[in-house]
């Protein structure tokens, strides 16, 4: 079982370097790591890591990396943000990641006025084929997750997949996450399920859902008002147990990626219980 670190990882690349989130993502028993960069952060990807030096040190402790992520509008700065998602495929080709991971709008339900689906997709189309071009160029393969208040849900990503594959995009791969369908009010497993051939990596992270607005924390808000909250993998309500069915159906065999920010003995009970559920079911 391949256990990858995102989140964590991240949090401990920016806070104490990279040498030091490699090896202790190594320490806590992870076997790979999940790049992510944000269009608006302070210090890209590019311009911040020595793809060398990363490349030693995850040869060192035994690792890789087994996807790199986005977090881009696509529809805001349109080209601005576009040259900088393709030198972001660029250095994930030079980290040797199999999968670039990016999202597409970065709007959540209920934050913005919306436009139709269809405008939207329009009016990111361009750039979708060019950033998947660019990866295919690479031999990497472009993933989409459910994701915020669009390209979410069964019919949301749907849409998206179909319309770029119509238009000739190759490589495209779906980026099963087990908790983002909740912010449209839809069951991760059946999502699974619908677009299961497309699997081809995991986010696992965990939510708290309830009918009263937390207080002091963050939170999302789904479509129909259910209010979700970030808690450790496996004290939530996310229905693992149905999700990891699917994915057995389908043999698979790739990430786990654990999108989770934690302690280290938060990180281990989480590990020691996604572990214990796929083995042992």
């Amino acid at each position: 079982m391949e256990l990858t670190n995102y989140s964590s990882f991240t949090r401990d690349w920016r806070n104490r370097g990279i040498d030091y989130a490699i090896e202790h993502s190594a320490e806590l028993g992870f076997t790979s790591v999940e790049f992510i960069d944000m269009y608006n952060s302070q210090s890209m990807i590019p311009d911040a890591l020595d793809a060398d030096h990363v490349n030693r040190l995850l040869k060192k402790h035994g690792m890789h990396v087994a996807c790199y992520s986005m977090g881009v509008p696509l529809h805001h700065n349109m080209e601005k943000n576009l040259q900088n998602v393709l030198r972001q495929v660029d250095m994930a080709a030079k980290l040797g990641s199999p999968f670039f991971h990016h999202t597409v709008t970065l709007m959540s339900v209920g934050r913005e006025e919306m436009i139709p689906i269809e405008d939207m997709l329009a009016c990111v189309l361009p750039s979708l084929k060019e950033i998947a071009n660019r990866c295919a160029e690479h031999g990497i393969t472009t993933l989409y997750e459910p994701q915020g208040a669009y390209f979410n849900g069964i019919a949301g990503i749907d849409l998206l997949l179909r319309t770029m594959r119509d238009e000739g995009c190759p490589n495209l791969g779906f980026c099963a996450d087990v908790g983002n369908s909740r912010e449209v009010d839809e069951l991760a497993s059946l999502v699974f399920a619908h677009f299961k051939n497309d699997i081809r990596h995991v986010h696992l992270k965990d939510y708290v859902l309830t009918d009263v607005a937390p207080k002091g924390i963050h939170y999302y808000t789904s479509r129909k008002g259910t209010y979700m909250y970030d808690c450790e993998i496996g004290t939530g309500n996310i229905e693992f147990k149905e999700c990891f069915d699917v994915l057995r159906q389908i043999g698979y065999n790739a990430s786990f990626s654990f999108e989770c920010t934690c302690d280290d003995e938060s990180m281990r009970r989480s590990i020691s219980y996604i572990k214990n559920l796929w083995e042992n079911q």
